[in-house]
């Protein structure tokens, strides 16, 4: 029973809503009446038979919680301020879609997955300039040592190697492609693929120091030119 509730349906004062013990049934009691109240206290029998005449006149009173009617919210009346953080969790959402770590909800109400395509980006897995580049700084690359005996940019455009053996070299590079490669023989020697250089003839690797070597494809033809000993 709603003490209150029942004293406006007897036409009472409503004791200034404080003054009373609400309770989901019979046990409600006035635990306080206000003597500066002009209504006369009604007794628990008037109480009782006030409250099941404003049950039979409001069906849709929400008897599992007797505090909430459900005429008794106006549209709106609900703000946030009124509403405790975090109250409504997603269960409680009428979003289209399953929510997921992986995924937001937009502005139409429905759970989307985040695109990672933009036509404006370059990808983190590459892509193509079809314009002009400006690169205001410095570019840094990461050096890539040689393992194998193929010579393949893929690796990265700086690179070097040791030799450990007499070593016989493959190519890997594109039309377009470059490279430079540090190579220290010590006593072994190298053979390259099948190379354009320039002066003619393939390089004469140090025996005591590194030897720098550049290479680029145009077209089907591997050029190489012998940057020189370093150190």
């Amino acid at each position: 029973m709603d003490i209150n509730i029942a004293l406006k349906y007897l036409n009472k004062h409503d004791n200034n809503y404080r003054l009373s013990s609400n309770a989901p049934d019979s046990s409600a009691t006035i635990v306080y009446w206000d003597s500066g109240n002009p209504d006369t206290q009604p007794t628990t029998s008037e109480l009782t038979n006030a409250w099941n005449a404003y049950l039979t006149a409001n069906s849709s009173y929400n008897a599992t919680d007797p505090t909430i009617s459900t005429v008794g919210i106006s549209d709106n009346s609900i703000t946030n301020a009124k509403m405790a953080d975090d109250a409504i969790g997603l269960a409680e959402l009428s979003a289209t879609g399953t929510p997921s770590s992986s995924n937001f909800l937009r502005g139409d109400n429905t759970w989307a997955t985040p695109s990672t395509t933009d036509s404006t980006k370059m990808p983190l897995t590459g892509g193509t300039f079809t314009a002009n580049v400006t690169f205001q700084k410095e570019i840094t690359e990461n050096t890539y040592e040689c393992t194998g005996t193929v010579l393949d940019p893929v690796n990265g455009t700086v690179q070097y190697k040791t030799l450990g053996a007499n070593t016989t070299f493959t190519e890997g590079l594109a039309d377009g492609q470059s490279m430079l490669i540090q190579i220290t023989a010590g006593s072994y020697t190298a053979t390259f693929p099948t190379i354009t250089w320039a002066g003619g003839s393939a390089p004469t690797l140090s025996t005591s120091k590194p030897t720098a070597i550049e290479l680029w494809k145009i077209g089907s033809t591997l050029y190489g030119a012998n940057v020189g000993d370093l150190g």
